[in-house]
C-alpha cells in the first residue's frame, strides 16, 4: 500500500511515493518507507527515507530495524525432509522400512541494510554502520563501528556476527579490538578484552565469554560488605568467564597469566581501564522508536594509538630490568635457579674467615681496584703464618721433650 505507486505489470517493476507498506507473509517481515522499489522476477526491493524493517515471527518478539536504506530479497531454497514409511508384515514379523528422504522446495530472507543502522530487539539492541543478515543460516553480520547490548553489557569490535538458533539469540561472535564492558559503579566498569570473542546466550543472557588473542581482564572484586576491594587487572593468552546471574562465577586463565591487584586509592587511569575501552551508552535504543533518533557516535579508540600500546607492552614483556632495578621476580624464576647460579662453585668460608682475621691483625685493607689479587695474597699470607705457627708448636713440643730427657738423667 502507498500514496503515489507506478507499476508495471508486465515489467513485473513497481515504484513507491509516500507512505509505502510491503508484506511480506510466508517469512512474516514487513517493510516501512516513504521511497521504494520492487522486482517481482527477483523477489526483491528497497525502501529508503524513514526506512524501518519489523520481524513479526515472533510473535513475543519483534525486531525493528532502521536505516538510511533497507534492501529485501527472497531467495528459492531446497531442504531435505524425512519421511517416514508404514511398516510390513511379512512372515509373520513386522518390517520398518528406512524413513524416505523428500525435497521440499522453500525461500529464506535476505536484508541488507545500508548507513545508520540502528535495532532493537528486547534480548539485544546493535548500532553500526551496516548490517547484512542472512536467513539460510540465520547470522547478521555488523560492520563499521558495530556496538550490541544485551542487558547490562555492552560488546563492540571491528567486525561482529549475531547468531540465532530457533529465533532465539545463541551468541555474538566478535574479532578486531572485541572488548565487553559491564557499568558496576559511577566511574568503574568491568572489561574483557582480546583479538576474538565469543559471548554465548542462554535464556537472554550472557553466560559464557570466551577471550581469545592478547586477552586482559580488568575486574573490581568486593568486599562482604559492597564495598571494592580494589582493582583486578590481569593478562593472558586466552580468557574464560563464566557468569551466574549476570555476575562473574569464576574464570579460567592459561598457565602464563600476569595479573596486579590495586588498591582502589593507588588505582591509576591505566589500572582501571583498558586501551579499548569506551562506554557508548548513549547510543543505545531502549525502545522500539529510539531506532529512528540519531544521537552522536562515540568517538572510539584511535587504532593507531591502541597498536602502540599494544607494542609497548610487548617491549615490556620481552625487555630485561637492568642490575640497578629491582623487580618482582616470576614464578619460574623463583623455583628454577639459573644456569650460572648453578654452575658457580662454592665459597670456602674457612678460607674467608682466616682472611679476615689476618686483615685485622695486621690493620691492611685490600684496594678495591686490585680485589682479587689482594685476596689471592690474603689467602697466600694466611697459609704462610699458619705454617710458622706449626713450626713454632712443633719447636716447642721438641723442647718440651728434651727437657723431660734431662730431668729424668738428673
Amino acid at each position: 500500500t502507498c500514496a503515489l505507486p507506478i507499476y508495471d505489470k508486465l515489467a513485473g517493476y513497481g515504484r513507491v511515493r509516500g507512505n509505502m507498506q510491503s508484506v511480506d507473509s510466508s517469512n512474516h517481515i514487513t517493510l516501512y518507507g516513504h521511497r521504494g522499489e520492487m522486482w517481482e522476477n527477483t523477489d526483491s526491493g528497497y525502501a529508503t527515507d524513514s526506512a524501518l524493517l519489523v520481524d513479526w515471527s515472533d510473535s513475543t518478539m519483534y525486531t525493528y530495524v532502521h536505516a538510511d536504506t533497507l534492501f529485501t530479497r527472497q531467495l528459492p531454497h531446497r531442504i531435505s525432509v524425512l519421511v517416514p514409511q508404514d511398516s510390513i508384515w511379512v512372515d509373520s514379523t513386522w518390517i520398518y522400512p528406512a524413513p524416505d528422504t523428500q525435497w521440499v522446495d522453500t525461500s529464506y530472507m535476505q536484508v541488507r541494510a545500508f548507513y545508520n543502522v540502528r535495532l532493537y530487539r528486547e534480548d539485544i539492541q546493535v548500532v553500526c554502520d551496516s548490517m547484512h543478515y542472512n536467513g539460510k543460516d540465520s547470522m547478521a553480520l555488523l560492520v563499521g563501528d558495530p556496538v550490541c547490548w544485551n542487558e547490562d553489557n555492552q560488546v563492540s569490535a571491528d567486525t561482529i556476527t549475531i547468531h540465532f538458533k530457533n529465533n532465539e539469540l545463541d551468541h555474538l561472535h566478535g574479532w578486531g579490538n572485541a572488548i565487553m564492558s559491564k557499568q558496576e559503579g559511577d566511574n568503574e566498569f568491568d572489561q574483557m578484552a582480546g583479538k576474538e570473542m565469543y559471548a554465548y546466550v542462554r535464556d537472554g543472557d550472557i553466560y559464557l565469554v570466551d577471550v581469545q588473542g592478547n586477552a586482559e581482564t580488568v575486574f573490581y572484586p568486593r568486599e562482604e560488605d559492597g564495598s571494592y576491594l580494589g582493582v583486578n587487572k590481569t593478562q593472558s593468552s586466552f580468557i574464560q568467564v563464566y557468569l551466574k546471574d549476570r555476575v562473574v562465577d569464576y574464570m579460567i586463565f592459561t598457565t602464563a597469566t600476569t595479573g596486579v591487584m590495586s588498591p582502589m586509592s593507588q588505582a591509576t587511569e591505566d589500572d582501571k581501564f583498558l586501551v579499548t575501552f569506551f562506554w557508548a551508552v548513549q547510543e543505545r535504543p531502549r525502545r522500539p522508536g529510539d531506532v529512528f533518533l540519531r544521537p552522536s557516535r562515540t568517538p572510539r579508540p584511535d587504532a593507531q594509538a591502541v597498536s602502540a600500546a599494544s607494542a609497548e607492552e610487548e617491549e615490556e614483556e620481552t625487555s630485561k630490568p637492568s642490575s640497578g632495578e629491582t623487580s618482582k621476580p616470576s614464578k619460574d624464576e623463583t623455583t628454577k635457579p639459573s644456569t650460572e647460579e648453578t654452575n658457580k662453585p662454592a665459597s670456602k668460608p674457612s678460607d674467608k674467615e682466616d682472611t679476615d682475621k689476618d686483615s685485622e691483625n695486621t690493620n691492611t685493607q685490600t684496594p678495591p681496584s686490585t680485589e682479587t689479587e689482594g685476596s689471592e695474597g690474603s689467602e697466600s699470607g694466611s697459609s704462610e703464618t699458619s705454617k710458622g705457627e706449626g713450626d713454632k708448636t712443633q719447636n716447642n713440643e721438641a723442647g718440651s721433650s728434651e727437657n723431660g730427657k734431662t730431668e729424668s738423667n738428673s
